[in-house]
């Protein structure tokens, strides 16, 4: 199965496959929130501590992400209620696992 190096592999391939535009849209908003709340909990405001967040937001969810691509990792309700990222990236690596797998038929 698929997997990516960097955050801009991840964004790209995404980018190039319309039928993922959702999937896309999902992921930035999810970064976004994950970077709102980081920055929410930090002593550092200001534009500098919002894009070093956005940043770690976006490499926690290409790590997840490649996790749950490369493995069948089923989810519970106790790992989603106890994680706030966990549920998104399990979403976004199986629009994408679908996607490869409706590719391939």
């Amino acid at each position: 199965m698929i997997t990516f190096k960097t955050y801009q592999e991840l964004d790209q391939y995404l980018k190039g496959h319309t039928d993922l535009c959702m999937t896309r849209r999902y992921l930035n908003n999810a970064i976004k929130d994950e970077a709102s709340f980081l920055v929410k909990s930090s002593k550092e405001k200001g534009k500098e501590a919002k894009q070093k967040y956005t940043k770690q937001a976006q490499e926690d969810y290409l790590e997840e992400i490649n996790e749950y691509l490369a493995s069948d990792i089923q989810i519970t309700a106790m790992s989603v209620m106890g994680y706030r990222r966990r549920i998104h990236s399990w979403a976004i690596a199986g629009s994408i696992k679908d996607y490869i797998k409706a590719q391939e038929a």
